[in-house]
């Protein structure tokens, strides 16, 4: 989970080395060796996260009385040998490292969530009520740290 200026971030992390490929329902993913792995397409699933924590959201005492701000998933290949060949409907919301293929950098995403001017920016007083309305649901910082650049 990501709290940036605009609401939650829910983000999938896919750590396969090679290429990825496919549509929305599946991802080929071919190793540098050549090893060919399928998977389901992880952003229905993490669609389904966001959906069901935008709803725990807003029954918290927290935000109550309050709009519940906005909840979107996303998915990261977090591998340093991950290149995505993914296109058109397959391709939205999956970002990768920024050395491999800027235009997916999720680095540039997150900034331009905290500089998009169409956006609802949330208050201080939003951010608050959100952190406690996680607080209340039990969700919490987990306790390694993970870091994006490695």
């Amino acid at each position: 989970l990501l709290l940036t200026p605009r609401g939650v971030l829910v983000i999938e992390i896919k750590s396969h080395p090679g290429r990825v490929e496919g549509d929305l329902a599946q991802w080929t993913w071919t190793s540098p060796e050549g090893r060919r792995k399928v998977i389901d397409n992880p952003l229905p699933l993490a669609n389904t996260k966001a959906k069901r924590l935008k709803g725990l959201l807003g029954a918290t005492k927290a935000l109550k009385g309050r709009r519940v701000p906005w909840v979107e998933a996303a998915v990261f290949l977090g591998n340093k040998e991950a290149r995505s060949a993914l296109t058109g409907p397959a391709a939205t919301r999956v970002y990768a490292r920024g050395g491999l293929q800027p235009e997916l950098a999720i680095g540039t995403y997150l900034e331009q969530l905290g500089t998009d001017p169409q956006g609802d920016q949330l208050s201080a007083s939003d951010l608050r009520a959100l952190r406690k309305a996680l607080e209340e649901l039990n969700l919490r910082r987990i306790q390694r740290e993970f870091r994006v650049g490695r």
